[in-house]
């Protein structure tokens, strides 16, 4: 049985309200930025581990990388999805989201550098402990500053 376009949006949709009336209202935000954080996080650790694994880059280059893609990811997903922001001044929004993305990386590379280089952990598994850490602080960051209504 082929599954017609439109009874799958339907049960996204569906599937949508139910979640949504199961959350309380003052944690959807967070939750809706949590499940666009999951999907850049699952695009930052494969950006990661192929340049890690498949192109031998040194950490560091892999995690420019990583960043990069995902965080262009989350700009489009944050700025439609889980803030509804329909501000069409892109150019200023996307520079406060640089400003915030910016001091994320420096936090990214000094965590990243303490679990790699001085606690000695391995570079993949200190790659997912960062990207937790960082869970929490970016959404307060994007929340009061990036898309602050």
């Amino acid at each position: 049985m082929k599954l017609k376009p439109v009874i799958v949006k339907k049960l996204v949709l569906d599937a949508y309200r139910l979640f949504k009336n199961l959350v309380p209202k003052k944690l959807w935000k967070f939750t809706k930025f949590s499940f666009v954080g999951g999907i850049c996080a699952v695009i930052d650790y494969l950006v990661f581990f192929i340049g890690l694994q498949f192109f031998d880059l040194n950490y560091m280059y892999a995690l420019c990388l990583s960043v990069f893609f995902s965080g262009s990811t989350n700009f489009i997903l944050n700025k439609f999805l889980t803030f509804k922001n329909k501000s069409k001044r892109y150019l200023w929004q996307s520079s406060k989201f640089a400003i915030v993305v910016v001091i994320s990386i420096m936090m990214n590379f000094a965590i990243m550098y303490l679990f790699v280089d001085i606690l000695k952990i391995y570079p993949l598994i200190a790659r997912l402990l960062t990207i937790l850490i960082m869970w929490g602080m970016n959404f307060l960051m994007h929340s009061t500053f990036t898309f602050r209504k």
